[in-house]
């Protein structure tokens, strides 16, 4: 999520991603409702949810890299953090993979 990836603006993915969902939500509160912006500039009653689905050894990173850039614009309350079960890692023989060795 807080990865460089190379861009001349230094931005991340989630950051532009964070960047589309404003914008669409700037598109609909122009065109579909009037006064839907407050004096803030922050768009009312217009709610897009982000889901961020991160590893359990990646989550407090993101989370943090997510909070400590103010959510990029979004509402707190429009952003959700969740992690997928931790499943075993197989080769192409159907063996697992383990860390260490025992």
């Amino acid at each position: 999520a807080s990865c460089d990836i190379g861009l001349p603006s230094g931005k991340t993915l989630l950051q532009l991603h964070c960047e589309r969902i404003r914008r669409l939500k700037h598109l609909v509160a122009r065109t579909n409702f009037d006064g839907a912006f407050s004096d803030s500039g922050a768009f009312s009653g217009i709610s897009v949810p982000l889901y961020i689905m991160c590893s359990t050894e990646t989550l407090p990173a993101v989370e943090s890299f997510v909070r400590g850039n103010a959510y990029f614009g979004l509402p707190e309350s429009d952003v959700f953090f969740f992690t997928l079960a931790d499943l075993p890692l197989l080769d192409a023989k159907g063996r697992y993979l383990l860390r260490t060795k025992n």
